[in-house]
């Protein structure tokens, strides 16, 4: 199988697995399809997919569109992904890559999304474990596409100590330290591993930037610039590390790979609207002046919602943003 070539910027939207109908707009050039679910032992299986999933999946690829399956996430049972970490779960880890493989080829998708949202990365160990996984997944399926999905909230804010879930609320939240910084650490693997990044820019309630709340056109802005550029944290003033293990550098994310997520369904927890969304060009250009940062993708939670929200109007302000 050759790698497919991704269209840039990246116009992404999520469709359920369980859809029986086209409803994603001509724009979008990435469709994540939602969701695979794995279990333990190692058993991947599509959550109730359609008798039209395998139509609606060619017609996409046939219109020029990537197709990912999507993986873990908040999804029962819960999905954690340390059931594949290190050597002890080696047996699992490869049972879970060979019934990906037996998917992938069953469906014909382009590669896959590792949803993290709040398990599997509560300590620093297991977000190095999380980062040794990227590398094993990568090298068993070198020609697949490869993306990672995680909350905004778990963003590097400058000057923060710690940050929520992603380095935050469990143990060792008293030590500080993110896990973005872990994962992303050995940039040139990063790279090499995941062939885009999305940020899950809604249902996150707590976390505030700029003294804007999630929603805001300017709280859109600051998320994307905090996962965007480099920085230098203190997160590990007290657990003074150096050389390969000094997790305070931030290498940031290249804006043409990194995703800003926003939800077209008006009931979700930081749903920002179309209005609001036309605006985070100009606040992500004035937030990062000189250098005025330009938006390097998007994606929509999801195709069903945008079809209801005034005909693809999320869609619509967010991809025109894109060029």
């Amino acid at each position: 199988m050759k790698k497919k070539t991704l269209s840039k910027p990246l116009k992404t939207i999520y469709v359920f697995s369980s859809s029986t109908e086209n409803q994603v707009p001509d724009e979008s050039n990435v469709v994540l399809v939602n969701m695979a679910v794995f279990e333990k032992d190692g058993a991947v299986f599509l959550h109730e997919p359609s008798a039209q999933l395998k139509t609606l999946i060619n017609g996409w690829q046939k219109d020029g569109k990537c197709v990912l399956v999507s993986l873990g996430g908040e999804a029962e049972p819960i999905q954690d992904w340390h059931h594949f970490y290190g050597k002890e779960f080696s047996e699992a880890f490869e049972a879970f890559t060979k019934n990906l493989s037996t998917l992938q080829n069953e469906y014909g998708f382009d590669g896959f999304d590792l949803d993290v949202e709040g398990q599997s990365v509560l300590t620093m160990d297991d977000a190095k474990k999380f980062a040794e996984f990227g590398t094993r997944l990568r090298n068993k399926f070198p020609d697949a596409i490869i993306a990672l999905t995680v909350p905004a909230d778990n963003a590097l804010t400058p000057g923060a100590y710690w940050a929520d879930f992603i380095g935050g609320m469990s143990a060792p939240h008293n030590l500080g330290w993110n896990v973005m910084t872990v994962i992303a650490h050995d940039k040139a693997e990063f790279d090499r591993i995941y062939d885009f990044v999305q940020i899950m820019a809604y249902d996150s309630p707590s976390d505030k930037r700029g003294d804007h709340t999630q929603g805001s056109a300017v709280w859109l802005a600051h998320v994307y610039r905090d996962f965007s550029q480099t920085c230098t944290y203190e997160f590990n003033k007290r657990i003074p590390q150096s050389g390969a293990d000094d997790y305070n550098n931030y290498p940031g994310i290249s804006t043409s790979k990194l995703v800003l997520g926003v939800t077209a369904d008006t009931a979700n927890q930081g749903y920002a609207t179309p209005s609001e969304i036309g605006q985070v060009q100009t606040e992500l250009e004035t937030l990062t002046k000189p250098e005025s940062l330009k938006l390097g993708g998007g994606m929509i939670w999801r195709a069903d919602s945008d079809k209801r929200n005034q005909d693809h109007a999320v869609s619509t302000a967010l991809y025109a943003l894109l060029k």
